[in-house]
């Protein structure tokens, strides 16, 4: 009843959200575009507007052969580019004129895994610190309902050919 594309959206946002912000606007559109023999949207293309000002661009796709995830952020004064599979982050600043890159601890890969899974393990142990009471949740189920809504006005969006305000 759903697809991987539609699930890994909300994951994107979340983090989105909590670092740029409430988002004001979307427009979205989301599509069946290769052969896969699956009844889902294999593509969600939205273009993203924050409530100050902020634009974003967010593309999930189940297409792509090989593994890409990449963040880019612009700004008049730099650039940010975070690759998730090389596992590292760069920065330009226009007062440098050059590139300084940081690399990310993803943790050693569990075997048959490309890729380290650091950031689940912390979220796992968070979780059952949680349960204990040692700990206080970072996300809350009202949280996690704003970004189903969003979600929805994404799909609304591309249904309608509308721009959705949030």
């Amino acid at each position: 009843e759903t697809g991987a594309c539609r699930e890994i959206v909300p994951f994107e946002l979340v983090w989105l959200t909590s670092t740029f912000g409430k988002i004001d606007s979307v427009i979205g559109n989301k599509d069946k575009i290769s052969n896969i023999d699956v009844e889902i949207d294999d593509i969600y293309n939205t273009i993203i507007e924050f409530k100050n000002g902020i634009k974003g661009v967010l593309t999930v796709d189940v297409i792509a052969r090989t593994p890409i995830r990449q963040l880019r952020i612009l700004t008049e004064e730099g650039v940010i580019e975070a690759d998730w599979y090389k596992n590292e982050v760069n920065v330009f600043t226009k007062e440098s004129g050059k590139y300084s890159t940081f690399v990310i601890d993803s943790g050693k890969p569990e075997e048959g895994y490309i890729h380290g899974e650091k950031m689940y393990v912390q979220e796992i142990e968070h979780f059952i610190k949680s349960i204990k009471n040692e700990v206080r949740q970072n996300y809350t189920f009202k949280e996690d309902l704003e970004i189903l809504k969003i979600l929805e006005k994404i799909e609304k969006s591309s249904d309608t050919g509308v721009s959705q305000n949030i």
